[in-house]
C-alpha cells in the first residue's frame, strides 16, 4: 500500500478509503468510493440497500478483498493486518447472529479467550447498564436484546474504533434509543465509531460525520453540522419565462417533483444564487437542506450523482 499510515501514529485518521473498487463478477459493489474518518468522530454511512456500505464495512474488516484502491485501519492494510485490526477494532454485523442455543455468557467467555485485551468487568458493567441476562439463550432473546448482546461483544475488548453495520435496524423504540445512549456514551470516551445505517434520525442525532454512498461512491462527505449551515434546497416553479440553466450547471443535484424542480446546492448563500433568485421573484424559494432531503435530491435525483461534495 502506498504511504502507509504507522498504527501507532493516532494523528492520522482511523480510517482512510482512496478509490476502493470492488467487483462481484460483472456486478460494481464499489467504484472509487474515497472517504476518510477522524478519530473520536462519529461517522454516519448512509445509502440505499445495494450502495455498497456493507462491502466497504466488510473490506475495512479484511473479510473481503478489495478489487482496486487502498484501505487503511488505525494505520494498518487489512490484507496484510486483518487479525491485528480485529484485536483493536469492535464490530457489530448486520447479519452474523450467534447461534440460537448459545447462551450469553459462553459467548462473553469465547470473546475472552479469543481478544487478550478482554475486559470482564467492562462486559459486565454493559451486561447490567443493558439489563442483560447472561443465562439466556440468543433463542429466547427479543431482537432489542440481542442486538444489545452483540454490542456488549464487541465492545469488551476496548476497541479504539467500532465497527457498527446497521445496529438500530428493526428494533423496537426502547432497545433503539439505548443504543443510540451507548453510542454517545462511547462518543464521549473518546472511541471512534463508524455506523452505518437506513434511519436518517439516528445519524442526524448521534453522527458528528456523514458520509452518503450512492452507486458505489461516496457523493457528500461532511460534518454534519455543516449541512443545514451550508446546504439549501431550491424550489422552482418554472415557467417560460425562467431560464435554468445555470441551476442545472452548478447544482449538485436535481429533482422533478408535481410539477416543481427542486435542486441542491452546496452553497445556498452564494451571491450568484441571490441574484438568481432575484430575477426569479416569486417563483422561486430557498430553503436549508436537511440530511433527509439532502439524501432524497441525491439519490432520487433525475441526473447522475454528483462528485462528492462537502
Amino acid at each position: 500500500m502506498a504511504d502507509p499510515i504507522p498504527g501507532t501514529d493516532t494523528s492520522t485518521p482511523a480510517v482512510v478509503i482512496r478509490e476502493l473498487v470492488r467487483h462481484f463478477g460483472a456486478v460494481q459493489a464499489l467504484r472509487g468510493l474515497s472517504l476518510s474518518i477522524e478519530r473520536g468522530s462519529v461517522f454516519g454511512l448512509v445509502g440505499n440497500n445495494g450502495a455498497g456500505k456493507t462491502t466497504a464495512i466488510h473490506t475495512l474488516m479484511g473479510l473481503l478483498p478489495p478489487t482496486g484502491g487502498e484501505v487503511s485501519v488505525l494505520g494498518l492494510d487489512p490484507g496484510r493486518a486483518g487479525q491485528d485490526i480485529r484485536r483493536r477494532v469492535g464490530f457489530f454485523p448486520e447479519r452474523d447472529e450467534p447461534y440460537a442455543w448459545l447462551r450469553l455468557r459462553s459467548l462473553l467467555q469465547m470473546g475472552a479467550l479469543a481478544y487478550p485485551d478482554w475486559d470482564a468487568s467492562c462486559a459486565a458493567e454493559w451486561c447490567e447498564r443493558f439489563n442483560l441476562d447472561t443465562r439466556k439463550r440468543f433463542k429466547q432473546m427479543s431482537k432489542g436484546m440481542a442486538a444489545k448482546s452483540k454490542l456488549v461483544a464487541a465492545l469488551s475488548h476496548r476497541p479504539e474504533l467500532l465497527i457498527l453495520d446497521e445496529p438500530t435496524s428493526g428494533l423496537d423504540p426502547g432497545s433503539r434509543q439505548d443504543l443510540i445512549e451507548a453510542i454517545q456514551s462511547l462518543h464521549r470516551e473518546g472511541v471512534t465509531i463508524l455506523f452505518s445505517s437506513h434511519n436518517l434520525d439516528d445519524v442526524e442525532r448521534v453522527a458528528t460525520h456523514v458520509g452518503l454512498i450512492d452507486q458505489g461512491r461516496c457523493v457528500l462527505h461532511t460534518a454534519c453540522e455543516q449541512i443545514t449551515e451550508r446546504f439549501g434546497r431550491v424550489r422552482v416553479t418554472p415557467n417560460a419565462a425562467i431560464d435554468l440553466s445555470l441551476l442545472d450547471e452548478r447544482a449538485e443535484a436535481r429533482l422533478e417533483v408535481d410539477g416543481d424542480v427542486h435542486y441542491l446546492v452546496s452553497d445556498r448563500r452564494a451571491d450568484w444564487l441571490a441574484a438568481l433568485v432575484a430575477r426569479f421573484g416569486g417563483t422561486a424559494v430557498v430553503e436549508p437542506a436537511d440530511l433527509p432531503a439532502v439524501f432524497r435530491l441525491i439519490t432520487a435525483g433525475d441526473r447522475p450523482a454528483p462528485e462528492a461534495v462537502a
